[in-house]
C-alpha cells in the first residue's frame, strides 16, 4: 500500500451495487473498449508505457477491500498493481469472443487491478488493443486523456502537467456537505414528488443490457446548432430540454425531474481536464414545463441553474433524493437519465512512429 484515498459518493455507490450483484450476473459497470490497430507494435515499449500510465495516474492502482468500502476509503497500491498481457490468437477469433472472455473475469475490487490492457496478436492479421476497467476508476473523458497520454509516452513525447486523482478526491472530501444539502433542499422545494414514467407493460419480461442508437444527418445537426445559437444556449441544453418535454408527457407532470450526469470538471483546478478518475456525478434536474412560455428563456434558465450547481455537485444522489417527500428507501426521484457525452479527441499522431488506430 502507498496511500489511503477517500472515495467519492459515486465511487461508493458503484462499488456497493457491484458487490450486491449475484455471482452469475454481468456487472453493468464493467467497461470494455477494443481498438483495431494497423502497423508494427513494439510490445516492450507498449508495456513500459502502460506501466508509466499506472504510475502517473494513481487511480489506476486503486483497490477497495470491503472494510475500506464500508469506511468510504480506498487504497492506492504500488507500481506492481498493473495488468498488461500479450495474447496470441488465430486470425478467426472474433471481438465478441474476446469481450465475452473478458466479461467472464469479473473485477474483485479488493485485490485485482481494476483496469487491464491486452494486446491481442492474431495470426497473419492486424492486432487489437483491448482495454477493460471497472467504471469506479474513471469516466469517459478520462479514457480519452488516458489514451492520449499512453500514445504520447509510446511515441516519446513529453507529458504535460496533470491533476493526480488523490488531490481531487481529497478536495471533494473537504467540501461542506451541509451547505450543499441546504442548496439541494431549496432547489427541490418545487418538486412534486418522484417523476414516474407511465409506460405500457412489456409483452415479455427480459433482463440484461441493451442499446438503441440513432443519428442526426448533417441538415438535422445544423438545424439543432442553429436553434441552440438562436436561444443562446449549448446544443446539450437544447437536447436536454427536448428530452424533459418528452419525459413530462410520459410522467404526466408539469414539474418534471430527470437525472443528469455532470462532468465534475468546473475549472476549480486548471489541471482538471488532464486528470484521470471518476469526476462525474449524477444528480437531479427539475423544471416546470410552461407550454405557452418562451422557449429561449426556459432553456437559458435551465442552463444557468445547472451552471450554478457546480459547487454543490459533490454529494450523494441517495442523500439528495431523500430530501423529497415520497423518496425513501428504494424509491427514486426519477426514472429517466440524461447523459451528454463530450470528450476530447487527440490530435493527429502522424508525426510519431505509432500503430494506427483503425477503428474502435
Amino acid at each position: 500500500m502507498i496511500s489511503i484515498v477517500p472515495l467519492t459518493p459515486l465511487q461508493q455507490g458503484l462499488l456497493f451495487e457491484s458487490r450486491a450483484l449475484a455471482a452469475e450476473k454481468t456487472d453493468p459497470y464493467h467497461v470494455q473498449l477494443v481498438l483495431a490497430l494497423h502497423g508494427t507494435i513494439d510490445t516492450d515499449r507498449l508495456e513500459r508505457s502502460w506501466k508509466a500510465m499506472a504510475l502517473r495516474h494513481d487511480v489506476l492502482r486503486l483497490a477497495v477491500p470491503e472494510l475500506a468500502l464500508d469506511s468510504g476509503t480506498g487504497l492506492i497500491l504500488g507500481e506492481d498493481h498493473v495488468d498488461f498481457r500479450i495474447e496470441q490468437h488465430s486470425a478467426e477469433v472474433t471481438i465478441e469472443k474476446i469481450l465475452a472472455e473478458d466479461r467472464g473475469r469479473s473485477f474483485d475490487p479488493g485485490c485485482d487491478p481494476l483496469i487491464r490492457l491486452r494486446l491481442i496478436e492474431r495470426d497473419g492479421s492486424d492486432p487489437w488493443l483491448a482495454l477493460s476497467n471497472h467504471h469506479v476508476l474513471m469516466d469517459g473523458w478520462s479514457l480519452a486523456v488516458l489514451f492520449k497520454d499512453l500514445l504520447d509516452h509510446y511515441g516519446g513525447e513529453a507529458l504535460g502537467s496533470y491533476l493526480p486523482w488523490h488531490e481531487h478526491a481529497e478536495e471533494i472530501a473537504a467540501r461542506s456537505t451541509d451547505k450543499a444539502m441546504a442548496y439541494w433542499g431549496d432547489y427541490l422545494a418545487e418538486c412534486e414528488g418522484p417523476s414516474v414514467l407511465h409506460l405500457p407493460e412489456p409483452a415479455q419480461t427480459l433482463q440484461g443490457i441493451a442499446e438503441l442508437s440513432g443519428s442526426l444527418d448533417e441538415d438535422q445537426f445544423k438545424a439543432l446548432r442553429t436553434l441552440a445559437m438562436g436561444c443562446g444556449v449549448t446544443t446539450a441544453t437544447v437536447v436536454q430540454g427536448a428530452y424533459m418535454l418528452v419525459v413530462s408527457q410520459l410522467c404526466r407532470q408539469d414539474v418534471v425531474t430527470i437525472g443528469t450526469t455532470r462532468s465534475g470538471r468546473h475549472g476549480i483546478d486548471s489541471r482538471e481536464d488532464t486528470g484521470v478518475g471518476l469526476y462525474i456525478n449524477t444528480l437531479p434536474v427539475v423544471a416546470r414545463l410552461d407550454q405557452g412560455g418562451d422557449l429561449a428563456s426556459w432553456l437559458q434558465n435551465l442552463q444557468v441553474e445547472q451552471a450554478e450547481q457546480g459547487p454543490h455537485e459533490h454529494v450523494a444522489l441517495g442523500d439528495v433524493q431523500r430530501l423529497v417527500a415520497g423518496c425513501s428507501g428504494t424509491s427514486t426521484l426519477f426514472e429517466a437519465l440524461y447523459v451528454y457525452e463530450n470528450y476530447p479527441v487527440p490530435v493527429s499522431y502522424t508525426h510519431l512512429t505509432l500503430p494506427t488506430i483503425c477503428s474502435v
